[in-house]
């Protein structure tokens, strides 16, 4: 039997502490010998845009209201890694990563 969670925004500030760290180690930036793994690149940013969306919580909140903002931009994102645009694409990723990251810092 799996047992409660003793305090949720703990567990929420280790997932997005991890998402963070993680996201510092990889962000290095995209060389020309990096370009075939633009792919690689795409699905790190979008794993930990899905972290820390997650980490926000279900109810309505400022993760829900950005990503609402952003959809179109997001969608032209992944069309960007898609096409081979990786670096362009990182740099929109980065900038929404941070911009959740933040929120949920100053949501503790």
């Amino acid at each position: 039997m799996l047992g409660r969670i003793p305090n949720p925004l703990r567990c929420t500030a280790h997932v997005a502490g991890i998402a963070v760290a993680f996201l510092c180690s990889s962000v290095a930036a995209i060389t020309a010998e990096e370009a075939n793994t633009g792919s690689n690149v795409c699905a790190q940013r979008e794993a930990l845009l899905m972290i820390l969306v997650e980490a926000h919580g279900a109810a309505p909140n400022f993760a829900s209201d950005k990503l609402a903002a952003d959809s179109v931009a997001l969608a032209q994102t992944r069309s960007a890694c898609d096409n081979g645009h990786a670096k362009d694409a990182a740099a929109f990723y980065d900038r929404l990563i941070e911009e959740l990251t933040v929120s949920l810092n100053g949501a503790k």
